[in-house]
């Protein structure tokens, strides 16, 4: 073949080759372009939610304050603290009727990630990131100014670069009580050598708490029938010690709404009664008793030496052992013991044996000592956190618990 036939070949396939390239780097170039913005969304987008979730924290910690057994003295408007917003959040103020108050937390209607210390609270630069916060009355009440259920829904919302997340929970008014306050090793996990099997709400673990912070008795308000409910048609008794409660018909026996006041020590071989109070200035020794809605009070202790099936009408404790300064007083739990309430006591705390406690264990001079315990659980219930009639909660420090399950990304 002629050479000449052959001229001008290169430069075709050079051109193709150019324009092959040329398609593959920009098909690389967008490649790597969607992948850098997928990945700066999903920064953004991550970075919103822990935004979110740091709004949700900062308005617990700064509802702690609040310091009663429901939030009617926020919703209500009268605390010049929690602004109401009006017209409502279009997002953030969740419940259904407008009407119906909706909180602004004390830090402001948006934290801005350039805010100067101490907002918002977290330790990072984040370019044009905010979060925004709002409370309302949980949307099971009828009527949002008045809470009776203790429990308030926080939403917050994070926005980072266009990217937004939408947070909700509901917190319980509470003491700031964990599951289980031991008196040993402040800061620390209880020791339990019985390895129950324990349940609780988010952030109410089995903790040491200083004493400081644990809830004191107030025995004179115990020592009042007409500071119980008056529903409760309590018929009171005195007596003097020491007092043995027998079975029915033998006298004297434990009966129904009653509020017994005995000075002196009190045993109880068998017991089966409903809405009964005992009050011992000296201490009580339980046998076999089966009792709901009650509540019992020794003053120089509690113990239970064989079965015991209790039930406290919540919130209002179920056993209170000890007072300040009466040495010597121990609360113990020795037998087939099920309890639903919470448990007080002034001096050191023994489980010994028991099947299921259901409730807050309080040993303010611990330590509480776990040595078989079948369930040690709250049940999800925000009951067991309000504030106990009769207690002084003054120096409690902890933000309100999250209800189990409440917590949850709307968005």
């Amino acid at each position: 073949m002629p050479i000449q036939a052959h001229r001008g070949f290169i430069l075709p396939l050079s051109i193709l080759l150019v324009v092959v390239l040329t398609i593959s780097g920009m098909g690389l170039l967008q490649h790597d372009y969607l992948e850098r913005r997928l990945t700066s969304n999903n920064v953004d987008n991550q970075t919103a939610f822990y935004l979110a979730n740091a709004g949700i924290e900062r308005a617990r910690a700064a509802l702690q304050s609040v310091g009663q057994d429901n939030w009617s003295s926020i919703l209500d408007g009268s605390d010049p603290n929690y602004a109401i917003e009006s017209p409502p959040h279009p997002d953030l103020c969740g419940r259904l009727d407008p009407s119906d108050p909706c909180l602004i937390l004390p830090f402001g209607s948006s934290v801005n990630a350039d805010d100067p210390p101490p907002n918002p609270p977290f330790d990072a630069s984040i370019d044009q990131g905010a979060y925004s916060v709002r409370a309302f009355n949980n949307l099971e009440e009828e009527d949002g100014e008045n809470d009776e259920d203790g429990l308030l829904t926080i939403r917050a919302e994070g926005i980072v670069a266009g990217e937004r997340k939408l947070l909700e929970a509901t917190i319980v008014a509470s003491s700031g009580l964990r599951l289980v306050n031991c008196d040993d090793a402040f800061g620390q996990n209880c020791p339990a050598s019985g390895n129950p099997l324990m349940n609780y709400m988010d952030g109410r673990e089995p903790l040491a708490f200083p004493r400081s912070q644990l809830p004191l008795f107030n025995d004179m308000f115990y020592r009042q029938p007409t500071n119980f409910p008056s529903e409760w048609n309590l018929s009171v008794v005195n007596m003097t010690g020491p007092v043995v409660f027998k079975a029915a018909p033998q006298t004297p026996f434990i009966t129904n709404r009653t509020y017994y006041f005995v000075d002196g020590d009190v045993t109880i071989e068998r017991g089966l009664a409903e809405k009964a109070i005992v009050f011992s200035t000296g201490k009580i020794i339980v046998e076999r008793v089966s009792l709901s809605e009650s509540i019992l009070i020794g003053l120089e202790g509690i113990s239970v030496i064989q079965t015991m099936d209790m039930s406290a009408p919540l919130p209002f404790p179920a056993l209170i052992s000890g007072i300040s300064p009466v040495p010597g007083s121990t609360l113990s739990l020795n037998g087939g013991v099920r309890i639903r309430g919470n448990i007080w006591s002034y001096g050191p705390v023994q489980y010994i044996d028991a099947q299921v406690l259901e409730g807050v264990t309080i040993g303010v001079n611990g330590p509480v000592d776990i040595i078989n315990v079948g369930v040690i659980t709250d049940l999800a219930d925000p009951q067991f956190y309000i504030p106990m009639p009769g207690f002084d909660y003054q120096n409690i420090q902890g933000p309100p618990g999250i209800v189990e399950g409440s917590w949850r990304e709307l968005e």
